[in-house]
């Protein structure tokens, strides 16, 4: 079994990122889409975090395992070292 994160977009925005168990990344990215409503995709998060992808505790269970905050970009012109006019 495997743990991954998974990030929701709706409408063209990142909206959720979801922590899955699963038994494959095929079976994650379908366990997510399950639950999507509307224009909704899912895709695995990467970089995948090695000491986590594993799940080797005794009877782990495929499914949610828990929910992150998605971070935002700021918006063009806002972010870091532009100015305007730039």
């Amino acid at each position: 079994m495997i743990r991954v994160a998974v990030e929701l977009t709706e409408n063209g925005t990142a909206c959720r990122r979801l922590i899955v168990q699963a038994q494959s990344l095929l079976g994650a990215l379908s366990l997510v889409e399950e639950h999507c409503v509307g224009d909704c995709t899912a895709r695995v998060v990467f970089p995948i975090e090695p000491e986590a992808f594993f799940v080797r505790e005794p009877g782990a269970t495929v499914g949610l395992v828990g929910v992150e905050p998605v971070e935002k970009s700021p918006p063009a012109g806002e972010r870091s070292g532009e100015t305007a006019g730039s």
